[in-house]
């Protein structure tokens, strides 16, 4: 069974990375500037979560295909007064520690293991402030490294008499032979009934977003970020894997949106109907984009500094020296954040899709396991055993039947002790799915709408004779036992975001567990969505009609892993004023096999039991539950 989603692209070279040949390049490169480190992030121009592996800078240094992680490159020179074991060091959270121990090659990468409590930022410039060295050249990819993150190591070089250099011509990607890649697929417009939203309407509330002394006139939004161009002119692209937005830059003045498409977009058509009440001009070259700012008078340059990178307001400052920079101009993420009634539908609808294709593949792996030669597969010929490979394939087999375009990132597909990496990402052909293992399925996928779904689901492997492992149940029912409590959270609509993470996490730290990644994120146009976030570090409130993930796991090294996930919108309490709730938007059932009655109490009893009701309902149970027989 090989029926897999394929990616919209005229051309995307297949790349492997070759890390003692990326990095001998970079050394030579960095001798003949004079810079001591580098700083190499995995993302593009546009700031993407997933990036090409063609056009992904630490992926070449590295071979660490995670989606997250970015380290520091290190002239040989400075390697060895450090002592350190390899030239790169690659910064990873706990999502991917093994991930990164599994990829990398010892002598060509130092992996540096975060805790919960640290953020990439800490990370490197912990490593920049303590580095023992009086005299440093230091460089960053102006266009790969966010506003914030840019203006952090400024403040650290400043601090320590460092120099710093900032590369803005895509020197790092040259040197490391990158091929890079090309879109042709077309920017399309949504009908409104899917956004309920108009371009001139979005200016409009952009506007009223704007400090009260910016004339809108004179101002200029800037956004290098494809999910909030995506959101402004109400459209997608599915420009790259895992997306449904647009590779582009917007600088918004007044009524007028210049859109610019940078090099390897050249051929991408834009089907936007032009407006009476705005202007879109669509910019294909720095040299247009040039021409198209001095027209302009602009007194105040606004963006915001976590997503922004350093090259955009780099580029459009040097034209407006006099303008001030407003670099904490959040309305894009806050409006985009906020659902309206159309998108919420548009998300309702594409969650139910997905909840049927994940509920579907969970039914196919207890049959399967029992080796019933056809069971529920797309290929009637297929036969059991079943691999990691072949549960990846089925996914992505039942979301094309329910009409997904695209994944909404690289599915997890893993069984036995590949459960307990946390962003298993590799599913091998090799791994069968055996009798009485835990099979972790964490997968989601876009539909016409462009909105991205996400659900993480353990099925208990048995063959019809085994029963699952102590440890097995009781890993899976306090882990759902956790996500019950954040599905069933109230708060004040002022309640950080931080303490729902606490209170998830404090249901698994009661039985002796914890976990090492945030109990949730913002999903919407990309699957991790700025604007909300449940972590321990997290710095967001609540903002109603945000739609947000809650899921705890649990992860045993060499044993396995659960993780349950559910995907939920925050709505207004409907009794309590100023308070919130959550309403569930992903219904797929439990695997009652390994749920331990027991361990609930009374109220998540009643809780399952409505919602499997629901399931039933939907046709999207795995196992008959034991609640609703009684």
């Amino acid at each position: 069974m090989t029926t897999s989603l394929r990616f919209a692209y005229r051309h995307l070279p297949v790349f492997t990375a070759d890390p003692q040949t990326a990095q001998a390049n970079l050394e030579t490169l960095l001798g003949e500037w004079g810079v001591d480190c580098l700083f190499i992030t995995a993302q593009d121009a546009f700031l993407s979560e997933y990036n090409v592996p063609s056009n992904n800078q630490r992926y070449a240094l590295s071979n660490f295909a995670g989606s997250t992680g970015d380290g520091i490159f290190t002239s040989q020179k400075l390697t060895g007064q450090l002592g350190n074991q390899a030239q790169f060091l690659l910064f990873v959270d706990g999502r991917y520690h093994m991930q990164a121990d599994r990829e990398t090659a010892p002598e060509w990468v130092q992996v540096v293991k975060l805790d919960i409590s640290k953020t990439l930022e800490d990370g490197l410039l912990g490593w920049l402030k303590e580095v023992p060295a009086d005299r440093l050249t230091v460089a960053i990819d102006g266009a790969r490294t966010t506003w914030k993150r840019f203006k952090q190591i400024q403040t650290v070089c400043e601090e320590r008499g460092f120099s710093l250099r900032v590369l803005l011509h895509n020197e790092i990607s040259t040197a490391l032979n990158l091929p890079g890649w090309s879109v042709d697929r077309a920017v399309e417009p949504l009908p409104l009934a899917a956004t309920g939203r108009t371009i001139a309407g979005n200016l409009t509330a952009l506007h009223q977003c704007l400090p009260a002394d910016v004339t809108p006139e004179a101002a200029c939004i800037l956004t290098c970020m494809s999910d909030d161009v995506a959101w402004l002119l109400g459209a997608r692209g599915f420009h790259l894997p895992y997306a449904s937005s647009l590779l582009a830059y917007t600088c918004t003045i007044g009524r007028d949106i210049l859109l610019f498409l940078p090099p390897g977009t050249e051929d991408t058509p834009v089907h936007l109907e032009p407006g009476t009440d705005f202007r879109l001009v669509v910019l294909r070259s720095l040299e247009e984009l040039t021409i198209a700012l001095r027209g302009y008078h602009v007194e105040h340059l606004l963006f915001s500094e976590r997503a922004m990178n350093a090259f955009l307001p780099t580029f459009a400052h040097q034209y407006w020296p006099e303008a001030k920079l407003i670099e904490d101009y959040h309305g894009l993420e806050r409006l985009r954040t906020e659902k309206t009634p159309e998108e919420l539908a548009a998300i309702r609808s594409a969650f139910l899709k997905s909840s049927r294709a994940i509920a579907a593949t969970l039914r196919w792996v207890k049959a399967s396991v029992q080796l019933q030669p056809g069971a529920l597969t797309c290929d009637p010929t297929f036969t059991a055993p079943i691999s990691e490979i072949d549960l990846s394939n089925k996914i992505a087999c039942e979301y094309l039947a329910q009409g997904a375009l695209e994944l909404s990132f690289r599915t997890i597909a893993a069984t036995g002790a590949s459960g307990a990496i946390i962003h298993y990402t590799t599913p091998s052909p090799e791994n069968l799915l055996a009798d009485g293992d835990l099979a972790l399925l964490d997968s989601g996928a876009y539909y016409a709408e462009g909105f991205a779904t996400d659900c993480t689901r353990v099925a208990y492997c048995n063959s019809g004779t085994s029963i699952p492992a102590p440890w097995q149940k009781e890993i899976y029912t306090v882990t759902l036992k956790a996500a019950i409590a954040g599905l069933r959270a109230e708060f004040h609509q002022d309640t950080p975001c931080k303490e729902i993470d606490a209170q998830v996490r404090a249901v698994c730290q009661k039985y002796g567990y914890d976990y090492n990644h945030g109990t949730g994120h913002g999903v919407g146009i990309l699957v991790h969505e700025s604007g909300i976030r449940l972590s321990p570090i997290s710095t967001y409130g609540f903002t109603e009609h945000a739609v947000v993930s809650i899921e705890p796991g649990i992860y045993l090294a060499g044993k396995g892993g659960v993780r349950i996930e559910n995907v939920a919108v925050v709505r207004r309490h409907p009794t309590q004023a100023d308070h919130f709730c959550f309403e569930n938007l992903a219904f797929v059932g439990l695997d009652w096999e390994l749920i331990d009655v027991d361990l609930l109490d009374a109220g998540e009893r009643a809780y399952l039991s409505t919602y499997e009701r629901q399931c039933q309902t939907l046709g999207t149970t795995v196992t008959d539950c034991p609640l609703l027989l009684r």
